[in-house]
């Protein structure tokens, strides 16, 4: 009889322990520096700058936030498998190279956010130098080769395990305490009685007044170089632009639209002791052209770029008739929004060769559309063509119930070029700077018919400008310009229809811009709005101020750069830097 014992048969859990030689320290290294690694990529870096920004990002916590913890989730499964799995030295390897990844990781992210805060799409970011990236990736090589290196001390090894664990562990605590009072800031903020967004809409757009129209054309980075390479390209194009005036030698204020168009609507210079909100709150609040329409019987509708124009449209309260509440924001693109979200946390932890300096506000409104019984009005790629169709489809009207001022900023000439001469969108950078200012003016001269058209053209002021000039004098944010920066303009005060369209050389600026409106339409006022357009003849001598912005090296400060121009503003010699002075951030 065979009294020899059969060998213990063993769980799955036990056989599987005894292939891979799974002990406790190497489960709970594979536990720690697999949680450690994703955590801090999906949640902690994610939730972070969400946080920080929450007031200028239209979409919720959890319109993205189960997304990422599905992919925490897969990702920790993954890194702790392939850790728990492989051999003692492999192991080794992939503990402390996981481990040296995320420390840093994290070093890079706590520099970057010291440096500064926001979004670097918004002006927050400079463009690193080459020095600077080669730098940086050197380090990130050496530290992750020293970390690779521990691997191979084996009669170290517990005491480098040890180490980096308490030092994951350390870092992982020191994120979680630092997310802690940032949700409670960002719930206190959410439930905030006067936390409402407020957009301006498409309502009333194409309607106009059979009495009396003040109608502002603005074509973002109208330049005067787009201009007259299109009149160039079409002679006969002016012809029926019949009393109009185009000036020659135009001054903007500022070279972006924020904030060139609050200065614009208000007359009010920024100069950047506000942060962006504040800065439209007091420009909108007090502009004295915007009183003066409303006492003047005007209904007033304005179309404005959200964020460039206005943060939060509760500042037209009051003058504006084309405002809407807006409920919530609906997220269409996820897969957009959830690889915009990454680009954005990415960029605090990511080596500076690798950062995305696209990412801004502005960026995240592609990805879905404020909830409003309005459409809200916006200024993307296919917008001008829209409003195109809107227009020939359904046309202007002209309706009886007081005088109208409409504020139409359009996409206009503003790159990436994506409109052709037929006012159809296409792909990015398939046409030029005159496919896209013909088309601009095919919407321009198609209004203009259609006020005529109604019999209102001769009893309406028209002006069709820039907010500011375009971008050919000038290559980046650290350097002047090259050559001067005028901004196109044409002018038809009401009662002008009959006389030829003409050119003039008068020195003018956007300073005349609120004084030829209140002229030309003959507001009642009591405001002192300084000389019109129409006021300056062709042989004034006169100063004029340009506000250039731009960002200074390593300090990550924006710059105030005030020109002056004497004389001929077409001429960069007579083009004068007068002014330096560091502002912050300008987008803050």
């Amino acid at each position: 009889m065979n009294t020899e014992a059969k060998p213990e048969k063993k769980n799955f859990f036990e056989a599987l322990a005894q292939k891979f030689k799974l002990t406790k320290s190497k489960v709970l290294t594979s536990l720690l520096a697999s949680f450690a690694f994703s955590f801090f990529i999906f949640i902690y870096s994610t939730l972070s700058v969400y946080f920080s920004n929450a007031q200028e990002l239209p979409f919720s916590l959890g319109d993205f936030l189960p997304y990422y913890l599905i992919a925490f989730l897969a990702v920790f499964l993954f890194v702790f498998v392939v850790l728990l799995l492989t051999n003692k030295l492999l192991h080794r390897i992939g503990f402390t190279l996981t481990a040296g990844l995320t420390i840093c990781a994290y070093v890079q992210s706590f520099i970057t956010t010291i440096t500064f805060s926001g979004m670097p799409g918004d002006g927050m970011a400079e463009p690193p130098s080459k020095q600077k990236m080669i730098l940086n990736l050197g380090i990130w090589l050496i530290a992750l080769a020293v970390f690779a290196t521990l691997a191979f001390f084996r009669k170290k090894a517990e005491f480098i395990r040890t180490v980096l664990s308490f030092v994951l562990i350390a870092v992982t605590v020191m994120q979680i305490f630092t997310l802690v009072p940032s949700a409670f800031e960002y719930m206190a903020f959410s439930k905030t009685e006067n936390n409402h967004t407020y957009i301006l809409t498409t309502e009333n757009q194409l309607d106009l007044s059979s009495d009396e129209n003040i109608v502002v054309l603005v074509l973002d980075s109208f330049d005067r170089e787009y201009f007259l390479e299109y009149i160039e390209a079409n002679p006969a194009a002016m012809e029926d632009f019949d009393g109009f005036t185009y000036y020659d030698d135009n001054i903007a204020f500022y070279p972006r639209t924020y904030p060139a168009t609050a200065s614009m609507l208000s007359g009010k210079l920024n100069d950047f002791s506000l942060n962006r909100g504040q800065f439209f709150a007091q420009a909108y609040g007090s502009s004295p052209l915007l009183q003066d329409l409303k006492e003047n019987d005007y209904n007033v509708n304005l179309y404005l770029p959200n964020y460039y124009g206005y943060d939060n449209a509760n500042v037209f309260f009051g003058y504006a008739d084309n405002v809407s509440q807006a409920n919530g924001f609906k997220v269409t693109e996820k897969s957009m929004l959830i690889k915009r979200m990454f680009f954005l946390s990415s960029y605090f932890w990511m080596p500076e060769f690798k950062k995305s300096q696209k990412v801004s506000s502005s960026y995240f409104q592609e990805t879905g559309t404020y909830i409003s019984d309005k459409p809200m009005y916006t200024m993307e790629p296919g917008s001008d063509p829209d409003f195109y169709t809107r227009l020939t489809t359904e046309g202007l009207s002209a309706n009886e119930d007081g005088k109208v001022f409409t504020f139409l900023q359009l996409r206009g000439c503003h790159p990436p070029f994506a409109m052709n001469e037929n006012c159809q969108q296409v792909s990015t950078g398939s046409v030029t700077s005159l496919q896209q200012t013909t088309g601009a003016f095919k919407i321009i001269k198609e209004y203009i018919d259609q006020m005529k058209a109604l019999g209102i053209y001769k009893n309406s002021t028209i002006i069709i400008t820039g907010d500011h000039a375009g971008p050919h004098a000038w290559t980046n944010d650290l350097t002047e310009y090259k050559q001067a920066m005028n901004t196109a303009l044409l002018v038809k005060p009401k009662g002008a229809d009959d006389t030829p369209f003409k050119t003039s050389k008068a020195p003018v600026s956007q300073e005349n811009f609120l004084a030829e409106i209140v002229k030309s339409a003959n507001l009642k006022t009591e405001h002192e709005y300084g000389k019109a357009y129409s006021d300056i003849s062709e042989d004034t001598n006169i100063t004029r101020n340009h506000y250039f912005i731009t960002f200074t090296g390593s300090k990550r400060k924006d710059e105030l750069v005030t020109y002056e121009i004497t004389g001929d503003g077409t001429d960069i010699n007579n083009w004068k830097i007068v002014d330096r002075k560091e502002v912050g951030s300008i987008y803050d």
